[in-house]
């Protein structure tokens, strides 16, 4: 969250282009965070609902957190990369000194380390379904409903962090590139 909030402040230096539609990789990055908020809202409900019921052991607060600050990022990088994709440089100084191109490649690699890390843990999740369960959460949706709930969700969370990865290499490309405007055949300039 911090390195997405420092790199949106030196990207802000950048032009902002307002006619600009929306592209189908920012589509697909918002299918993906929706469905990732979804799933941590759903999480969230259980860790509530069992605070609420008396339960206030460290892993309860812990995992609270960790939802929470998942739903922040998810949220707060996603509207990064929206606005990156509507920025480009446009002096020279932009072209020479390109600011914000480090913060938006550690979050490249980031989200890949993240991809690749859900990824494998996903490869072993026939198995065992432990890293998202916890008991509180199980104790609210049962054993049946919270297992289609992650088989249901949690391939969301490992495209979020493929698309945003994705999203972000274009960031990463266009922004520090000057625009070649390509003239109209059909109009004359004579």
């Amino acid at each position: 969250i911090i390195a997405v909030g420092v790199t949106w402040f030196k990207i802000a230096l950048l032009k902002y282009n307002h006619q600009r539609s929306i592209t189908v990789d920012e589509f697909l990055l918002f299918v993906a965070a929706a469905a990732s908020l979804l799933f941590r809202m759903f999480k969230a409900f259980a860790l509530v609902e069992a605070f609420i019921d008396g339960d206030k052991d460290t892993e309860l607060i812990l995992s609270f957190c960790d939802t929470v600050l998942c739903m922040v990022l998810v949220l707060v990088q996603t509207s990064f990369i929206v606005e990156g994709f509507s920025r480009q440089s446009e002096r020279s100084r932009h072209f020479m000194y390109k600011p914000g191109r480090g913060g938006v490649t550690f979050l490249l690699i980031a989200n890949l380390a993240m991809w690749l890390y859900m990824t494998f843990l996903m490869k072993g999740m026939e198995v065992e379904t432990d890293h998202f369960t916890t008991d509180h959460v199980l104790d609210l949706y049962r054993s049946l409903p919270w297992e289609v709930i992650v088989n249901l969700f949690v391939p969301f969370l490992v495209f979020y962090h493929f698309q945003s990865s994705a999203c972000l290499a274009h960031i990463w490309g266009r922004a520090y590139r000057k625009e070649t405007t390509q003239k109209d055949p059909t109009v004359s300039t004579s």
